[in-house]
């Protein structure tokens, strides 16, 4: 069984399958679909515009389904697949009805059809189970550069140990698990000279502390210019360490493994800081919030970067600015992300546009990267409209996402140079003016990290 087998079994015999995305309050929401097409790279299927599935597809980028076939069940098979989509060009969405002719049936003119898009299930893990075999038939494979999940299977060979089938799985598990662990601290050991995690004399996971030394010491080994760095004893400077390490490496490719330390260890990190939320502020009209702190800290359901307009991040090593600090607290996946929208795209960002990504490991949804104007001395008239644009580009992208709270930072000041009280003053009549017109408009929070900025904008929204 191979997982081109699974996907010619999802397209040919079940063809209709069930399948799960998340709404905007992460409850799980199911729906029927039909798999279009296949090929070795994924699944192709289809949905219209209007439709929640399309906003929930476009929100979240993940999907997981499942197809069946068997009239009882010892007699069914079932394949399951779960990964990231991605909407697909003109030329897929074009093909898909000629490989289906049923769909125009369902969407029998050019005019119908134009609402429909295109989606591929193009990385994730798949799962084939069949009760019709004997022994039955379990396999768990990956595609497109996902990870399986481990687990056990049930076989005759479980009866030999006179165990209970359910001492059976539970050991079967044990043994996963702790091949697991033993894969992760075996790496662990190699990079720290072969010491051991113990307590109580039985191995456990990493500690925050051994997280950090784990992370520090993949990217160290990762390139051979580092040899010579000496990782530092104090807990603060390992940290500075970590981050430098992390801002200067390049968007290339990273073990499943490192990701999985790197998550645990950034968001519990997170947690300990104390997440933000904005119920808990206080409204300074019309949906519009202010708040003083760290905007990685803040559980909006997008928040705005201001980024550069080659979209990467900051590389200077523990920079002071926003972007530095929003892809240092999400992880290394923001940049190979970025990465990926920039080589599609072809060129650098123009000011005044916007991307979204994911926020991986930030209490939000979603980061939104906008490019402002650098502006020496005085702005002058475009400049003004291209920050302007930036704010408007920022509110369609929340409003297409159905994203409710949209938290901005202070963009174009600092290091792009926009004088402070004027970028404000553009910042809020741009927000206040687009919420007025439009209804789907999401609620809107100032972030700002200093006294000055808070000043400015407090006065601003009315503030004493």
């Amino acid at each position: 069984m191979q997982v081109k087998d699974v996907f010619l079994f999802l397209l040919g015999e079940a063809h209709t399958v069930v399948m799960a995305t998340a709404d905007e309050r992460d409850r799980p929401v199911t729906c029927a679909a039909d798999v279009m097409d296949c090929d070795e790279t994924g699944l192709y299927f289809l949905t219209a515009r209007g439709k929640n599935f399309y906003s929930r597809l476009k929100r979240g980028g993940y999907v997981s389904l499942t197809g069946i076939k068997g009239d009882s069940t010892m007699t069914r098979a079932a394949a399951s697949v779960s990964g990231e989509v991605r909407e697909e060009s003109a030329e897929t969405l074009k093909r898909l009805p000629d490989k289906n002719p049923y769909m125009y049936e369902i969407y029998p003119t050019e005019k119908s059809r134009s609402a429909l898009a295109a989606f591929k299930l193009y990385k994730g893990r798949c799962e084939w189970f069949d009760l019709s075999k004997k022994p039955i038939e379990r396999f768990d494979m990956a595609f497109g550069g996902g990870e399986t999940s481990g687990g056990y299977f049930v076989t005759d060979k479980c009866r030999a140990c006179g165990k209970s089938p359910k001492s059976a799985r539970k050991t079967a598990w044990t043994s996963a698990k702790s091949r697991h662990q033993a894969k992760q601290l075996s790496a662990l050991r190699q990079l720290r000279g072969g010491l051991p995690l113990r307590r109580g004399g039985k191995e456990r996971f990493m500690n925050q502390t051994a997280k950090l030394d784990y992370l520090i010491n993949y990217l160290l080994a990762e390139n051979p210019a580092y040899r010579s760095v000496a990782v530092p004893d104090g807990e603060g400077e390992k940290r500075r360490l970590l981050r430098s390490l992390m801002n200067l490496r390049p968007p290339v490719e990273i073990s499943g493994e490192f990701l999985a330390v790197q998550d645990d260890y950034l968001r519990a990190k997170t947690a300990a800081k104390g997440v933000a939320e904005p119920r808990s502020l206080t409204e300074r009209g019309n949906g519009v919030y202010l708040w003083k702190g760290d905007i990685t800290l803040l559980a909006a359901d997008g928040i705005v970067n201001a980024a550069n307009s080659k979209m990467l991040g900051c590389f200077v090593p523990c920079h002071g600015c926003v972007d530095n600090a929003i892809h240092s607290a999400a992880g290394v996946q923001l940049r190979l992300k970025c990465r990926e929208i920039m080589e599609e795209q072809g060129h650098d960002e123009q000011a005044g546009g916007v991307k979204i990504t994911p926020a991986y490991n930030l209490p939000s949804k979603y980061v939104l990267h906008t490019v402002g104007p650098v502006v020496s001395g005085v702005p002058d008239g475009m400049d003004e409209r291209l920050l302007r644009s930036c704010y408007v580009s920022c509110m369609d992208k929340a409003a297409e996402y159905n994203l409710k709270t949209l938290a901005f930072c202070c963009g174009s000041t600092g290091e792009f140079g926009f004088p402070r009280q004027r970028a404000a003053e553009i910042a809020v009549d741009t927000v206040r003016r687009y919420r007025e017109n439009k209804a789907d408009a999401p609620e809107v929070i100032f972030d700002v990290f200093g006294q000055e900025d808070y000043d400015i904008y407090d006065r601003l929204l009315g503030g004493r």
